[in-house]
């Protein structure tokens, strides 16, 4: 990869464990990050995975609904003569599913898995931890519950017009959803 980089121009910069390539033209790069004007940071090798738009992501989490959500939501309401939704062990159930599927699931939720997209940490591509995704699930549902819903329309606007297709619960928790 260095060769490549000072065959095209760039300046190497070594600071121990970061390497800092200068170049006078700007571009954006899905493996760098901007230091400063001028100043590209070595940040991990390209995956070679691209972002899930949000139609992609709209359908998995629609056959989540459809797969997961409803079943166990008439189940409890068959059981406990709740109104659909009303029901707290049904919304645990579903919270846990959000929460602990893609961590013990390489990324993957049952609608991931069919679109063939899952979940993973931006600084190094791994699936996310169980510190991830209660950030992720957690405490980005309080910022939806708190802005109304606010945030949640933002977010999917996000993932429209951003180039990286990051929504912002994957900010808070540092985490991208690639396709396979």
């Amino acid at each position: 990869m260095r060769k490549n980089f000072m065959n095209h121009g760039w300046n190497e910069i070594d600071r121990g464990n970061l390497i800092v390539y200068s170049v006078k033209i700007k571009a954006h790069f899905r493996s760098f990050h901007l230091e400063r004007e001028g100043c590209w940071e070595e940040r991990t090798e390209m995956s070679g995975n691209e972002n899930a738009g949000f139609w992609i992501r709209l359908g998995a989490s629609l056959l989540d609904s459809l797969i997961v959500a409803l079943p166990i939501s008439l189940f409890f309401m068959l059981f406990t003569g709740r109104d659909f939704g009303d029901d707290f062990f049904s919304n645990l159930l579903m919270f846990l599913y959000s929460l602990l599927v893609p961590v013990f699931w390489h990324g993957y939720t049952v609608g991931k898995r069919i679109c063939r997209i899952r979940i993973v940490k931006v600084s190094d591509g791994q699936p996310p931890g169980i510190g991830t995704m209660l950030l992720r699930t957690l405490v980005a549902g309080l910022i939806y519950a708190i802005s109304f819903g606010v945030g949640a329309i933002a977010s999917a606007i996000m993932v429209g017009v951003r180039e990286d297709k990051r929504s912002i619960h994957d900010f808070i928790a540092g985490t991208e959803v690639i396709k396979d």
